[in-house]
């Protein structure tokens, strides 16, 4: 898969705090295989993400929001920077073009095509910086909670 270059930096250094987290653990660490695991390596259990999920997004100023709406913002801000449907409906996994614009074609004829780019941008980066200071803050509280 071609990953954004700041997608693949941060997935680099989740790998090595997830390296060094191994090496405190030892023989304690569960290697599930998985990116992305629990403090001790096994599979997250999906209602303790959505439950962390929740608190970052309250403490964010971002309402109730469910982990599945991150692949919709998703979609609709990599519409609205000019990234060409068929990109995107590869990066979601869609089976045709036809699904992708389905769901997404209202956003492919913006109005004012400065405006979305313009709202992405400065939407995009701030709640995704916020998002993930805060889900690091929280997550940081869950693994000292292990310890």
């Amino acid at each position: 898969m071609n990953l954004p270059a700041p997608m693949l930096k941060t997935l680099l250094e989740h790998e090595a705090r997830q390296e060094a987290q191994k090496g405190q653990l030892g023989t304690a660490w569960i290697d599930s295989g998985y990116v992305f695991t629990s403090s001790i390596g096994t599979p997250i259990d999906p209602r303790n993400l959505y439950r962390e999920f929740q608190k970052v997004c309250r403490v964010a100023g971002l309402g109730d929001w469910h982990p599945h709406e991150l692949r919709h913002s998703a979609a609709s801000l990599m519409l609205a920077q000019g990234v060409k449907i068929q990109v995107v409906s590869q990066v979601l996994g869609h089976s045709s073009i036809r699904m992708t614009a389905d769901v997404y074609g209202h956003l492919l004829d913006p109005i004012d095509g400065k405006l979305p780019r313009q709202w992405a941008r400065c939407c995009g980066t701030t709640i995704r910086a916020r998002l993930t200071f805060e889900f690091a803050q929280v997550h940081r509280r869950s693994l000292e909670d292990y310890r």
